[in-house]
């Protein structure tokens, strides 16, 4: 029906009655008819006309209606999202943020640069026409808490950027959107707000402490009602636990080791047990923190985020807490009573990304100190996995699965079963790699092996080759 109507010639004559000659009503009524047209695919010709309709000089209610129209239709394709970039939409928008423009003008202009956002390509050209000082200006006090919601929803989205990361931080937001972390706040605004910190963090972890953000954002990780505010307020804490400053002390001492452990089970978000995970990881490689970390009952939870049901991400920064957490004899004892290590293999495994694969031998490494543990890493099948680990090309994975097998080759009773498979990789490691730890590793775990090891397993490798 709608495109029969388009075909009709209905579009030019709705855009007539936008003139200043129509009625306040008739604008009105003919701006919804032109936003119901343009969400038909099939009128997609009919877009251009609706960004023209951001225009100075068209009425704040038809800005907003034509606005918010185009923020579905973003939703609705990529394609949708290029015909409104190149129908000149971006530096309207922008403009629409400035004063003067009508409180839900400026929110529908920054929901439709926030979609865009989403999109690598458009990012940079937001940040181009001016949008970062916007974004920035609508956080402050002056304006409504939903517009700094909006404004902050579309800077979260810019800051995926490094650059726009840079430039967000620069031109003042950090306190302003620590502020949108406390009460009076909504718990979208919350989210938003802790999201943008989030990208923020690698510019000045300093500038977000000392903004006192790290009190509120472990308070927002006791709301439960709200899963994606505590995924929101880990994945910021994430991010300020990866410095090696006083901010994991912080945020320890705040409280944050038992409401991240509690993250890690069912009730929370695939991305809140990730960034659970990763703060807990961050966190462990104190050993003060280990400890802590360990009574409150993470590592069965850790070990339960190995399974192949959960992400990459998520196991991956699971096996990473794991490793830091295995700082005593007891806590080893109970990670490998909970079944990490046949999961820890699988995850060495090549459908795994390399991060995985680096962050489960690092973990094995830890386990493997233990005469048993090293005896039931052999049993579950990762010598060869972790050979095919040892790839000159690939050094970060290649250096933690050579300290797996030189850990492993260290209980004498495993070192035949290692030898055969084992060392004419690390000879190729030691020979080809260009990392220069690596080649030393690789160099420190042959010599864990025995000359007569090494001469049979040359001379096996040399005989399989002539034959």
């Amino acid at each position: 029906m709608l495109a029969a109507i388009a075909a009709a010639g209905a579009i030019p004559r709705l855009v007539q009655l936008l003139g200043p000659d129509s009625p306040t009503n008739v604008q009105q009524e003919a701006t919804a008819a032109l936003v119901a047209l343009a969400a038909n695919a099939e009128n997609a010709d009919s877009i251009p006309r609706l960004v023209q309709l951001l225009r100075g000089g068209s009425l704040a209610d038809i800005q907003e209606t034509a606005a918010r129209a185009l923020v579905d239709l973003i939703r609705e394709s990529a394609d949708n999202a290029a015909t409104i970039v190149s129908a000149g939409a971006i530096p309207l928008l922008v403009h629409l943020l400035t004063p003067g423009h009508a409180v839900g003008v400026q929110s529908a202009a920054a929901l439709v640069l926030m979609s865009l956002a989403r999109i690598a390509d458009n990012a940079a050209t937001i940040a181009a026409a001016g949008a970062i000082p916007q974004l920035v200006e609508l956080l402050g006090p002056g304006h409504s808490a939903g517009v700094q919601a909006d404004a902050a929803n579309a800077m979260r989205d810019l800051a995926v950027s490094a650059d726009n990361a840079a430039s967000i931080a620069a031109a003042g937001a950090i306190p302003l959107l620590v502020r949108m972390l406390g009460p009076g706040y909504s718990a979208g605004a919350q989210e938003m707000a802790s999201g943008a910190l989030m990208y923020l963090t690698p510019f000045d972890v300093g500038a977000i402490a000392a903004a006192g953000a790290i009190p509120p954002l472990v308070r927002l990780l006791e709301n439960d009602s709200a899963a994606d505010v505590q995924t929101g307020a880990a994945g910021a804490l994430v991010c300020l636990t990866q410095s090696d400053g006083s901010e994991g002390t912080t945020i320890a001492a705040a409280g944050a080791v038992p409401l991240l452990v509690r993250m890690l089970g069912p009730d929370s978000t695939a991305w809140g047990q990730e960034f659970a995970a990763g703060a807990l990881g961050n966190l462990a490689r104190s050993a003060d923190n280990a400890v802590t970390i360990a009574a409150a009952g993470a590592a069965p939870l850790l070990v339960h985020l190995l399974t192949p049901g959960f992400s990459a991400g998520v196991r991956s920064r699971a096996a990473l807490a794991l490793m830091h957490l295995t700082c005593s004899d007891e806590t080893a004892a109970t990670i490998a009573g909970a079944g990490a290590i046949p999961l820890l293999v699988h995850l060495l495994g090549p459908g795994s990304p390399e991060r995985a694969q680096w962050s489960a031998a690092a973990a094995l490494v830890e386990l493997a100190e233990i005469a048993d543990h090293a005896a039931a890493i052999v049993g579950a099948g990762a010598i060869p996995l972790l050979v095919q680990m040892l790839v000159p090309g690939s050094p970060m994975i290649a250096q933690s699965a050579t300290n797996a097998l030189a850990i492993i080759v260290a209980h004498a009773d495993h070192a035949p079963a290692v030898a055969s498979a084992a060392i004419p990789a690390l000879l190729r490691l030691a020979r080809y790699c260009t990392d220069p730890a690596t080649k030393a590793d690789a160099a420190v775990a042959l010599r864990m092996f025995s000359n007569a090891d090494v001469r049979a397993a040359v001379a096996a490798s040399a005989s399989a080759h002539t034959s």
